[in-house]
């Protein structure tokens, strides 16, 4: 897997630096929100700490240039949903390259179904926002991992919180109050 993982970040470290090499940082606004890389030995510590491993189906929502889904495809089935045209041809071809078994769809991930995945992982480039919020109440399975700031306006239950270098990371769930209104609701 450390094999896999050292392709990945390389892969990775060229296409960043092709953007230093311009004068231009690796970040950029999208029509929905906010994209910068995610640094690829975080995620992967990250990855391991909650062992990944021991889910079937992973998604990142806002999946931007792919690194986050192709690193979780070393552990698990992994998907990235991403609205920008670009990033989402960006991270195919990267897979293609790799010979991954990632996959990513192009579309937002509001019109886009939760209750497959078990674990979804989210960046957010601002606080998350009460439509997602809603979202999460209706379609989370399974875990939350949520990175960076956490505002966050959702009755979940909070399992994990740890820093790596500095980021901080939970892991919630739905907590019981979410699942019972969403029975009677059904």
């Amino acid at each position: 897997m450390l094999k896999k993982f050292n392709e990945i970040k390389e892969r990775y470290d060229k296409y960043r630096d092709s953007f230093l090499k311009q004068g231009k940082l690796p970040i950029r606004s999208t029509a929905k929100g906010f994209w910068g890389y995610s640094i690829c030995e975080e995620v992967f510590e990250i990855f391991n700490r909650i062992n990944l491993q021991d889910y079937s189906h992973f998604l990142d929502l806002g999946s931007g240039d792919g690194r986050v889904v192709m690193i979780a495809s070393l552990f698990t089935k992994a998907t990235g949903v991403e609205a920008d045209r670009t990033l989402v041809k960006k991270s195919r071809q990267i897979s293609q390259e790799l010979s991954s078994s990632a996959e990513f769809i192009h579309g937002d991930f509001f019109d886009h179904e939760l209750s497959k995945y078990d674990i979804l992982y989210s960046f957010p480039d601002t606080s998350l926002h009460f439509g997602l919020k809603d979202k999460l109440e209706k379609e989370l399975n399974g875990k939350l991992i949520l990175v960076g700031p956490q505002i966050f306006p959702v009755p979940l239950k909070k399992h994990e919180e740890f820093f790596i270098n500095g980021t901080k990371i939970g892991i919630y769930s739905k907590s019981n109050y979410s699942k019972e209104v969403n029975k009677l609701n059904k």
